[in-house]
């Protein structure tokens, strides 16, 4: 690019740079003479004063203002509302042919589009018609005077489905059960629960970007530099190298986590880093603190926020909530953590700020996660396989099955009850109580009836999948942002995918669909995987007695005249369930709340609310916790809205995803609503 603008050589990189980006700029317009180019934005009110008062020495100048798009609420929306950004060259290829009702191009290569979000798939809504001003300039450019000849049109505003208040304390609340999480591994935790070390934590950190390695390798100065200059004899590997960067954020994980660089000169990088101040701290001070000092200023940090739970790429760094209404199917919340701010990326792109996003591999912001993270679902499936069951005839609400700890039926690896290591039993129990304490002997008994007998056939798959498919376990949502992930329902046909895909050469027998399968795909196992959105929607046509909506997050569209199209309300499918079905499945989620046994007992313990939920485990990684799951829905008597809450890699004490549904619950239901007292103050005033 340097040389094809014949860039002078012997500026600074930031100069050439500079003008290399205002050249190219101009020859993207190179044909149209006077078609306006941004070169500069938010300039300063002097450099204003010094272009107008020499005009003539800048001709083809001109000062002028323009609309700035601001998302007040950046990192709480962003996923949803998305972002807007100058159109890429396919972009223009794909929009260059639209024209409005006169014939007129809608679409420049200098015009900003939807990047990602309702920004990106209502783009044509949202983009309105510009406007046309016919300008008289002199032979040098220089503008003379101007006539408008056409108005602009706006576009049209859309309204979304989302409680903004909501959204918003759902990310918060979320957050902060991270964060608590975190602080328990860190200063509380047991060994069965995965204990955080200081050595765990700086090197996730580093690996996650929250301690940059770039910045420490290119420090001149500080602590940095003295970890800088002891890396440098570390090494084997040169700058030249093609994955230098990568390497040397090894190089300095390794040290970390075999305890050659002291903590406290670690919370210093973090401070020259501009992560966290250093109140009541002197550096000399950090430099030496004691092990339990650096944890105790880390729970500061923490807890003030200064460092997020996302900065830290340690589990659980990550979650996501879906909210929505069960008989509309409006989406009314669904938070991503972690976010972005999505105000960095429009009218002046931080370039820095999109980097560091990118390094943060470990807790992907960019990723919609109520959309796009599919978990297993452990036994929160549990529910779709007791209505298969009740509805087919081949268990009644009153049928009491044993737990015997190990079910043989289905062949060899046998498949365990939960509770025990399958050396417990739950006793002799019905459906209800089965969801209650959430016996996986009994759904694996349930599902093997399915087959009526007939050892190794597809019938009880067959049936479980019709169902499972009835609750929206097949299909995409049906919400208007860019959905293109479907759900993993455990089938003959994935798993044969599934497996191939792993390895190509697997045979019929690695292949073939098993009893075992099927049973181990009744608890939520097998290669059942599903997102947030599909479990949430799965719970809403439970709740509101089988139907499935289809969901969406656009609630109207309002254009220039005034003209509203509200989204029209969908039932994609009407599953009919018997009143004695939803009366049993029902009991037993509200039992997992309220029961003697229920395993959210605890939980939601003295809540005023009645509440129906379930928690699901699933593993994925043997050397870290399981992925937690709740989905309820509530209040129990009148249902309103279905809750999915998911938080990878945080099975601990405590069920983390049913706290932040029990406060999400409590925030909708107006339970934290506190009255201001208006009058008082205003006599207060007087």
């Amino acid at each position: 690019i340097l040389d094809k603008f014949n860039v002078p050589l012997n500026l600074s990189p930031e100069t050439q740079r500079s003008l290399a980006s205002l050249n190219y700029l101009i020859y993207t317009v190179r044909f149209k003479k006077y078609q306006p180019l941004t070169v500069a934005l938010n300039i300063s009110r002097e450099t204003v004063a010094s272009i107008e008062e020499n005009q003539t020495s800048y001709p083809g100048i001109i000062i002028d203002t323009d609309s700035l798009r601001k998302y007040p609420e950046g990192e709480y929306f962003a996923h949803i509302v998305g972002y807007i950004r100058k159109i890429s060259d396919t972009e223009y290829e794909e929009f260059k042919n639209y024209r409005d009702e006169g014939g007129n191009l809608l679409y420049s290569i200098t015009d900003v589009v939807g990047k990602s979000g309702i920004e990106k798939v209502a783009e044509l809504k949202l983009n309105g018609i510009d406007g046309e001003m016919k300008v008289e300039v002199d032979s040098l450019g220089a503008r003379i005077s101007s006539v408008k000849t056409k108005e602009s049109i706006s576009g049209s505003d859309i309204y979304l489905t989302l409680d903004r208040d909501l959204q918003k304390f759902c990310f918060d609340t979320l957050e902060e059960t991270l964060r608590d999480v975190i602080i328990y591994r860190m200063t509380d935790a047991p060994a069965s629960e995965y204990p955080i070390s200081l050595s765990d934590f700086f090197s996730s950190m580093v690996n996650n970007n929250g301690i940059s390695a770039s910045e420490i390798y290119n420090s001149q100065g500080g602590v940095q530099l003295e970890i800088k200059s002891y890396l440098s004899g570390k090494l084997d590997f040169a700058p030249e190298d093609e994955n230098f960067k990568t390497l040397y954020k090894e190089a300095l994980m390794n040290e970390i986590k075999e305890g050659n660089i002291a903590y406290g000169k670690l919370i210093l990088v973090l401070f020259e880093q501009g992560k966290i101040t250093l109140d009541g701290y002197t550096p000399e001070a950090v430099s030496y603190l004691s092990s339990y000092g650096c944890v105790s200023l880390i729970k500061d940090k923490l807890m003030s926020g200064e460092i997020r739970p996302m900065d830290t790429g340690l589990d659980p760094c990550t979650g996501s909530v879906v909210i929505s209404d069960i008989n509309t199917g409006d989406v009314i919340a669904s938070v991503t953590y972690p976010s972005y701010d999505t105000n960095q990326f429009v009218n002046n792109f931080n370039s820095e700020y999109y980097a560091s996003l990118q390094e943060q591999t470990v807790t992907t912001p960019f990723i919609n996660r109520p959309l796009y993270e599919k978990k297993a679902p452990g036994s929160t499936l549990k529910m779709a396989v007791a209505v298969a069951a009740l509805e087919t005839g081949v268990i009644s609400p009153s049928t009491r099955i044993l737990d015997k700890g190990i079910f043989k039926e289905s062949g060899l690896p046998y498949p365990k009850c939960w509770i025990g290591g399958g050396l417990g039993s739950h006793g002799s129990i019905n459906v209800s109580e089965a969801i209650e304490v959430s016996c996986n002997y009994f759904f694996y008994e349930s599902a093997y009836r399915m087959n009526h007998g007939n050892a190794n056939s597809y019938e009880a798959i067959s049936t479980l999948n019709d169902y499972m498919a009835a609750f929206g376990l097949n299909s995409l949502s049906g919400v208007e942002l860019t959905e293109e992930r479907k759900p993993d329902m455990a089938t003959p046909s994935y798993k044969e995918a599934a497996v191939k895909a792993v390895n190509p050469n697997a045979t019929q027998t690695q292949t073939r669909w098993t009893d075992g399968d099927t049973v181990r795909a009744a608890i939520g196992q097998s290669v059942n995987n599903f997102a947030p959105i599909h479990m949430n929607r799965y719970i809403a046509t439970l709740a509101n007695g089988g139907i499935l909506y289809k969901m969406h997050v656009i609630k109207a569209i309002k254009d220039v005249f005034e003209n509203t199209q509200y989204t029209k309300i969908e039932k994609e499918n009407i599953l009919k369930i018997s009143n004695s079905t939803l009366d049993a499945v029902y009991d037993g989620m509200y039992r997992v709340i309220n029961g003697d046994k229920g395993t959210l007992r605890n939980s939601f313990s003295g809540f005023p609310i009645k509440v129906a939920g379930k928690s699901g485990t699933a593993q994925e990684d043997l050397t870290r916790s399981s992925h937690t799951w709740f989905v309820g829905f509530a209040p129990y008597e009148n249902p309103q809205i279905s809750v999915t809450v998911l938080i990878p890699y945080a099975e601990i004490s405590g069920s983390p995803s049913a706290k932040v549904a029990k406060e999400i619950i409590a925030e909708y239901m107006g339970l934290n609503y506190k009255p201001e007292n208006n009058y008082l103050q205003t006599t207060l005033k007087k």
